[in-house]
């Protein structure tokens, strides 16, 4: 009953202004970067947590030639 399941969407768009400076200079850069996570947080004890994760990056970087990202995130959480 204390555990959670979790589905989280992120969402990053570049300015306007950094955009429109790289295309003064040739150089090409993505417009924007999107993730999608599902995590389980399992509550070990009383304010201690673990959380396990899977995440999926489109355009992880300013830069449009890196290619997406599949991520694993493992995380401890104290409460005190």
């Amino acid at each position: 009953p204390f555990d959670m399941l979790t589905l989280e969407y992120g969402f990053t768009s570049y300015s306007d202004d950094a955009n429109t400076k790289l295309d003064k200079i040739h150089v090409s850069n993505a417009d924007d970067s999107k993730s999608t996570t599902l995590a389980y947080n399992m509550r070990l004890a009383a304010g201690t947590y673990l959380r396990t994760g899977l995440s999926y990056v489109e355009h992880p970087a300013f830069s449009p030639d890196v290619k997406d990202a599949l991520n694993l995130q493992v995380g401890g959480t104290l409460f005190f």
